[in-house]
């Protein structure tokens, strides 16, 4: 599980590709069933994910300036791979999209996808 959010401190943008989905708030509740009080903690922490909160085994990565989540199995992280160019292994991609984490999302009716995502700092 990885819990990585969209905030980074020296403004840099934050880049990763993952086999999920992205939420809105609300969807992002509901699925999560998310009460008022985390919700609340959440947001005045921008959007940090409480150490204690169920992930249900899936990353999830934060745009608190959008107030997007995007949650699934992370193929490629912001970890320096991405830079200058990277090759997405298609075997990861199909091996992340037939996870059980992403198979249970897709179980309360959304449409997992492989998406390319950068998230402005």
């Amino acid at each position: 599980m990885k819990i990585r959010n969209g905030f980074v401190s020296n403004s840099s943008s934050s880049s990763f590709v993952i086999a999920g989905v992205r939420m809105d708030e609300d969807q992002f509740v509901e699925f999560f069933n998310v009460d008022e009080d985390t919700l609340e903690e959440m947001k005045e922490d921008c959007y940090n994910i409480p150490t204690n909160f169920d992930t249900k085994g899936l990353d999830i990565e934060v745009d608190f300036e959008n107030e997007s989540f995007y949650v699934g199995k992370v193929i490629i992280g912001d970890d320096g791979e991405f830079y200058g160019g990277c090759a997405l292994d298609l075997n990861e991609a199909t091996k992340a999209m037939n996870s059980t984490e992403v198979k249970s999302i897709k179980e309360n009716g959304y449409v997992p996808k492989v998406l390319i995502v950068t998230i402005p700092g």
